[in-house]
Parts: C-alpha cells; structure tokens; sequence
C-alpha cells in the first residue's frame, strides 16, 4: 500500500469501527523521525479501556505520558497534556 509493506494482524467484523472511520483500512499511527512535528498539539484518539481500568485511572497513566514528553521537549510541550474522556455514541448512526 503506497509502497509501503504491511501485515495483516487482525481482521475486524462489521460494526463500529467501519463506521467511525468510514475506510476500508486501518494502521498504526507511527511517524517518521523526520515527521515528528513537537509543535503540533492537537491529536483524538479513541479507545476502550480495559475491563476494571476507571477513567480516572487512564487519565493517570496519560499524565505520566504527558508529563514525560513535557520533559523532554520542554520548549514545545510545557504546559500541555491530554485529557480522557467518556464517549458518547450521539454521534454515530445506528447499526
């Protein structure tokens, strides 16, 4: 796929996750070293938290992640971090 080699390591069955991204495929968010653009702060992700992980808890884990890349790219990142929240499905049409 555009020149690039992939693997297949899953395929999903029809529901949510073709109709939230409305593609055909889905691969991992990974940039380049020479895509990496620190002054960018502006990235959704959506996921499901484990079975027993609370909100509270991921928002947790995503300060320590937050916090580190403010550390190390304090020029760029002090200042900002990243915020869990529940999602709604009032966005999504019906099965």
């Amino acid at each position: 796929m555009s020149n690039e080699t992939y693997t297949i390591v899953g395929v999903l069955a029809p529901g949510l996750a073709d109709r939230l991204t409305g593609g055909d495929v889905s691969v991992p968010l990974a940039f380049k070293p020479e895509q990496l653009n620190h002054d960018f702060h502006w990235l959704l992700v959506m996921g499901k938290l484990k079975p027993g992980v609370s909100l509270a808890q991921a928002q947790a884990d995503m300060n320590v992640v937050t916090g580190r890349i403010a550390r190390d790219y304090p020029k760029s990142n002090k200042g900002w971090g990243a915020s869990v929240e529940p999602l709604h499905n009032d966005f999504l049409p019906p099965n």
